[in-house]
């Protein structure tokens, strides 16, 4: 099946600053990107030592709704929607076809506002156990790029 060409937004808190999550967003971004173009936008981590969560999680969820137009937000978010990877690959499928441009949220390690979850499309768990925002990044990318083999029907692990 030939996938639209859909613009994917990665959007997250903060950067990272460990090589080797850095070298497997690197990875993933570029195998993605063979098959959706795909753009990774970091916005500013505002949790500290003498920020409320509260406060973090509101002016990050200001941010990262401010750095897309899509009109498809998925959020995620541990009370999202919960799919395994061939549900997600139908699921992104038919984002793909219905939507120009598809914006994934990810909180930064103070988790993400009331107020972002309302004005997202979509809910999605990535799982039931809490991860990392710098891991939960990764998983996105490689459930992507992941769901994007399944559409063509190749082997996952063909690089």
């Amino acid at each position: 099946m030939k996938s639209p060409r859909a613009k994917l937004q990665v959007i997250v808190v903060g950067r990272l600053a460990t090589p080797a999550w850095i070298a497997a967003q690197r990875d993933y971004q570029a195998r993605i990107q063979r098959y959706q173009p795909v753009e990774l936008i970091e916005i500013k981590d505002h949790h500290g030592r003498t920020t409320p969560d509260a406060d973090a999680r509101a002016k990050e969820g200001r941010l990262l709704r401010g750095a897309t137009e899509a009109p498809c937000r998925i959020l995620l978010t541990p009370a999202g929607q919960i799919w395994d990877s061939l549900a997600f690959a139908q699921q992104l499928t038919q984002w793909l076809t219905t939507y120009p441009q598809l914006a994934f949220w990810i909180g930064g390690p103070s988790g993400v506002s009331p107020e972002l979850a309302e004005v997202a499309t979509h809910t999605w768990s990535l799982s039931p156990l809490t991860f990392p925002h710098e891991l939960a990044r990764i998983v996105l990318l490689e459930q992507l790029y992941r769901a994007l083999t399944l559409q063509k029907g190749e082997k996952y692990h063909k690089a």
